[in-house]
């Protein structure tokens, strides 16, 4: 065997690295770099660049054939298993591929892995749009439109893969991904949203147009009326441009149970994977869809190194921020004299409010103009939104703050004409434009919306609404973070019990001779060690998270519960040394951790 360039393998886990801290670093750059060494140590030769990227894949497929062996899970949050709060589910137009004319089309190492066979989706995608008749151009939030809440969407001409769909959970770990190849079409969501149905929430940024279209389809398709078990909310940032009803109904902070649950960790991702884009828009298929699989192992095992420090310090802040919600929810109860009851009747009149139409009836002509400065509104709160979140071409850019420049103007004539009308309450200008001034406008209710029955208009109720909804989620997320520090104790536990039993299964095969899946003795050998030394790595981890969440869950005045009793929380930690360099005959755990929580959910490390 002849070969003219060898690739030792501390380059390619170098390489890795770097490409998990720098996304947008291409192959051809790093071998360029490696030509440089090679001219400044004296040496001769040249790194092929192709041939180090399928060197390079052959290395990560090896790598995670050897995580298969060891149990390892690289899409899965430990944290959320086996209880999901939360999904969140967005598409990434920045990730788009270009077409390239006779392309061999090879077979990829992870096709399926991280994103969904593409003969999967498109039967899932022909299933639906067989079934419901498509209604052709952008779905309505109120009277604005959304470029990402289409039923069926035509194909762009020069791009084969438009983008991707990714399925997030609430601590930003990759959980699926698909191709989008027409635009970000309802059937893709619903499709990932197969994947997790034991979710509790499904985040995305038009949720109130995809659950009316939900509901069409699983009328039809009686196999996906499961899914409308799953709650759906709107991400908290993306609300921010909806109209004001649609952010009420279906803001994640007024979802009883959501906790503080943003929904936009997939905006945290995409600023990660946006930046892959850069060479994977060049690349074949196979390759593009390999690299991008090594960019969500990679960004997962950095947050999953993380997690226990995310969950402590996400508890310790919630615990603070909870009680100073507590507080201004006091004082503003003070400023405008609302006992408690009179805040719930408040909450009652804010949740109507936003169920209802217009308050008033109108003239055709104020109508009109009421449909017109509405839509203007929130189109330009969702173009600023979205100006750098969807393009990545200055040309775009401009494009759309000219478009912008051009519809504020178009608002501010419309509010004009309106407030010239004869019977009607004004619009204040001033107050308009400053909150379209702002980089994240605040929430705009019209005159022709107000009810004020009791003397007291919608606008202070609606303040007094959202702080109230703030100190209830925040209250829940002190319990959802307990829980998951929990179910991230008892998956390390179940995976130290599953690297015991291969262990112990392995050793009895060297013992009686018979190897598994055609092993020879050295290779059992050699799997006995990797599990070893996985399993040394797992205590660590245990240990690490023992001592990180005992420190925060002690019995304090802030883990009170609703009625203010303190509940009693034993932490009792018995530490054994053991020697590792031992045969398979490991069998107790290094610690044990028992905590008792305040509703009653008891996990043991063991």
């Amino acid at each position: 065997m002849q070969a003219q360039t060898l690739f030792h393998q501390d380059l390619f886990h170098s390489f890795e690295a770097m490409k998990t801290t720098a996304p947008g670093m291409s192959v051809k750059a790093f071998t360029a770099m490696l030509d440089q060494r090679t001219k400044w140590f004296g040496r001769t030769g040249k790194v092929n660049a192709d041939a180090f990227q399928r060197s390079f894949l052959q290395y990560v497929y090896c790598n995670s054939e050897e995580d298969q062996l060891l149990e390892k899970e690289p899409l899965v949050c430990p944290a959320c298993s086996p209880e999901t709060v939360a999904v969140s589910v967005d598409g990434n137009r920045k990730l788009y591929r270009f077409q390239k004319a006779n392309q061999s089309e090879e077979p990829g190492f992870f096709d399926g892995v991280f994103l969904s066979q593409d003969s999967e989706v498109s039967s899932f995608v022909e299933e639906v749009r067989g079934a419901v008749k498509s209604t052709a151009g952008r779905a309505m939030c109120g009277e604005s439109q959304w470029t990402a809440a289409r039923e069926t969407s035509k194909q762009a001409n020069k791009l084969n893969e438009e983008g991707v769909e990714i399925a997030v959970c609430r601590h930003g770990f990759l959980l699926k991904g698909l191709n989008m190849y027409r635009g970000e079409i309802f059937a893709y969501p619903m499709f990932l949203q197969k994947e997790f149905q034991d979710a509790a929430f499904l985040a995305m940024d038009v949720t109130c147009r995809y659950v009316p279209y939900l509901e069409k389809v699983s009328e039809v398709l009686t196999h996906l009326q499961p899914l409308q078990k799953i709650r759906h909310c709107l991400s908290v940032m993306h609300a921010k441009a909806h109209n004001t009803k649609c952010k009420i109904l279906w803001n994640a902070r007024n979802q009883e149970g959501a906790g503080t649950t943003l929904g936009e960790e997939v905006e945290q991702v995409d600023s990660f994977l946006s930046r892959c884009a850069l060479t994977t828009k060049y690349m074949s298929k196979s390759v593009r869809t390999d690299m991008l699989t090594v960019h969500a192992i990679g960004w997962n095992q950095r947050k999953e190194n993380g997690l226990h420090i995310a969950l402590s310090s996400r508890f310790k802040k919630t615990v603070e921020n909870s009680l100073d919600a507590t507080e201004s929810l006091k004082k503003m109860q003070d400023q405008l004299h609302c006992s408690d009851d009179m805040l719930k009747q408040w909450v009652v009149d804010v949740k109507q409010w936003a169920s209802s139409g217009n308050a008033a009836a109108s003239s055709v002509d104020a109508r009109g103009l009421q449909i017109s400065i509405e839509a203007l509104f929130v189109s330009i709160c969702q173009k600023k939104h979205y100006l750098y979140r969807q393009n990545d071409r200055n040309k775009r850019h401009q494009k759309i703050t000219q478009k912008i420049a051009k519809e504020k103007k178009s608002l501010l004539d419309e509010i004009q004409r309106y407030n010239q009308q004869p019977d009607g309450d004004p619009v204040d200008t001033h107050s308009v434009v400053q909150k379209l001034s702002n980089k994240a406008a605040e929430s705009m209710i019209w005159p022709w919306q107000e009810q004020n029955t009791d003397g007291v208009d919608i606008l202070a109720k609606k303040k007094l609404f959202d702080q109230l909804m703030l100190v209830l989620r925040l209250t829940e997320e002190k319990q959802i973070l307990v829980k998951e520090m929990m179910q991230r104790c008892q998956y390390l536990k179940d995976s130290v019990a599953k690297v015991q039993t291969l262990l112990a299964t392995i050793s009895d095969c060297i013992k009686t001779g018979s190897y598994p899946n055609g092993f020879t003795e050295e290779a059992s050998k050699g799997l006995i060690s990797l599990l070893k030394r996985r399993l040394h790595y797992l205590r660590l981890k245990q240990q690490t998270a023992a001592c990180t969440y005992r420190g925060i869950l002690q019995p304090t005045p802030q883990l009170v519960e609703d009625e203010g009793e303190m509940e009693e929380m034993d932490w009792q930690r018995d530490l054994s040394s053991e020697d590792e360099d031992d045969d398979e005959d490991d069998a107790e755990v290094g610690t044990q951790v028992t905590v008792v929580i305040p509703f009653d959910l008891t996990c043991t490390l063991t």
